[in-house]
């Protein structure tokens, strides 16, 4: 099913589960920024130059039965599983607080733990390993704190295992601390800190609209100056968003490709906020990072190298013209020359080649 639908003020794709979404690309396509994240969440020390950081599998089946009693095999996904210097995280993204995430937690951490299962040799024994799991909270119910605990507790007769699920607060951190603390995972998600201001600001524009002027004049241009005064207020605060990211990219603490996916997943999230909003500030709240998405640019550029590969093969007649579009996508999406080897099924040699060729690289 189609998980989102057309914006028809402004031809935009807007997602109904944006926080996901956002999410779980950042996980495939910036997990070195995990890192910090990991560290913040369990007290870790892992330096973000030197950790190891895999995706785990995601992908979780279960046996579920239907309403007509049948069983089944269905598949779930867990947010983020990685794998930091060999020691594996689960990571969730929740937009409210509710009892059905720990039941969600210990689900997928039992799975997790079943994936690595070990049955050492000569023991008639099989050794679970759970993951550390970790909750990342966008909405605030805490009261400013920055992090606070969950827990599940296993019980077999009186043996009891206790594992707290840290919770970070999103809402709680500032710019200047997202900044300070390296947490740049957290880019997209500061825009939620502005919610309530969006949910005002729309509350003050629907007043505008339903009042009459030739009745009301003087309460009508105080509910535009009000709302023109927040309206400011959201959009200065998401150009200050925009300036930090680039100054990132400038202070080369990230790259220039990660410094575009930032803004513009942040504009995902910017745009399932101001729904409802006139045209006019929607316009400007959106362009305030930079202007409009359709998909990333880093996924952009992989598609022209597909193009450009398919033309070549079809000029030529040659098959290899579609692996050397593939093969300069992936390059200008970041990809290193070992893993595009690896992926298209050649020798490091010929990637090489093809990048000198196409004057990609200067090696």
């Amino acid at each position: 099913m189609d998980k989102t639908n057309q914006d028809k003020q402004h031809n935009l794709p807007v997602s109904n589960t944006p926080f996901d979404d956002v999410f779980k690309t950042e996980c495939v396509k910036l997990k070195q920024y995990l890192v910090p994240l990991v560290n913040e969440l369990f007290g870790e020390e892992y330096l973000v130059e030197e950790a190891e950081v895999d995706r785990y599998a995601n992908e979780l089946y279960r046996v579920d039965t239907s309403e007509e009693g049948y069983e089944y095999i269905s598949k779930r996904f867990s947010d983020s599983c990685v794998r930091i210097n060999g020691k594996i995280y689960e990571l969730e993204c929740q937009s409210t607080e509710d009892g059905s995430i720990l039941l969600r937690l210990a689900d997928y951490n039992m799975r997790i733990a079943m994936e690595g299962a070990i049955f050492p040799k000569g023991s008639r024994k099989l050794i679970l390993e759970l993951p550390k799991s970790a909750l990342v909270m966008l909405r605030s119910g805490m009261d400013g704190q920055k992090g606070s605990k969950m827990a599940i507790e296993y019980c077999h007769e009186d043996q009891k295992i206790l594992m707290e699920i840290p919770v970070l607060h999103v809402q709680a951190y500032s710019l200047d601390e997202i900044l300070s603390k390296k947490l740049y995972f957290l880019f997209p998600f500061y825009i939620m800190r502005l919610e309530e201001r969006v949910k005002d600001l729309r509350k003050e524009r629907t007043g505008v609209d339903e009042l009459d002027p030739e009745l009301n004049p003087e309460l009508n241009e105080k509910n535009k100056l009000e709302a023109m005064q927040e309206y400011d207020t959201i959009r200065l605060e998401i150009e200050r968003l925009s300036e930090q990211i680039q100054a990132c990219c400038e202070a080369q603490d990230i790259t220039e490709e990660d410094g575009r996916d930032f803004a513009e997943l942040s504009r995902i999230i910017i745009n399932y906020l101001i729904l409802g909003l006139s045209d006019d500030m929607r316009k400007g709240l959106v362009n305030a990072m930079g202007g409009h998405i359709i998909e990333l640019e880093s996924d952009r550029r992989y598609k022209l190298g597909e193009v450009k590969g398919r033309r070549e093969g079809k000029a030529e007649g040659k098959a290899e013209g579609l692996i050397e579009g593939k093969i300069i996508g992936k390059y200008e999406a970041g990809q290193p020359i070992n893993e595009i080897a690896e992926t298209v099924g050649k020798p490091i040699d010929f990637v090489e080649a093809v990048l000198r060729d196409n004057e990609v690289i200067s090696i």
